[in-house]
């Protein structure tokens, strides 16, 4: 259970002043918890974004760079289950050409969520 908490607190941290990619979750965890696999990792990933993602604390982002442009695309709700269920969206870049990447973003609910975060979460 505190990992949960903990999962959920550092996905807040991470993207209150920038977009930040869903791999870099896991890279935080690794840091966080380098005794665990890495299966549970993305597990508590998922559970912990899902349920920011349910409470409007933060929204799924696609960016991508195409000649030096940087370009974003808040992602629909209803097409978040499948952006999470595939594994390559957690990748660190999805392509080359353009390059693309599934991120995330804080929103203001999330940010008082994290301002609160004993009472919230």
């Amino acid at each position: 259970m505190e990992r949960a908490r903990t999962g959920k607190r550092e996905i807040l941290d991470m993207s209150l002043d920038d977009l930040t990619g869903l791999y870099e979750i896991i890279w935080r965890m690794n840091t966080l918890w380098p005794e665990i696999g890495v299966g549970e990792k993305y597990r508590l990933a998922d559970e912990a974004l899902r349920d920011l993602l349910k409470r409007d604390g933060v929204i799924l982002i696609k960016q991508w760079d195409k000649k030096g442009q940087r370009h974003c695309e808040t992602i629909a709700a209803e097409k978040t289950d499948e952006i999470l269920r595939n594994p390559v969206s957690w990748y660190p870049g999805i392509s080359d050409d353009p390059w693309t990447q599934i991120a995330y973003e804080t929103t203001d609910a999330g940010e008082a969520m994290y301002s609160d975060f004993g009472k919230a979460i």
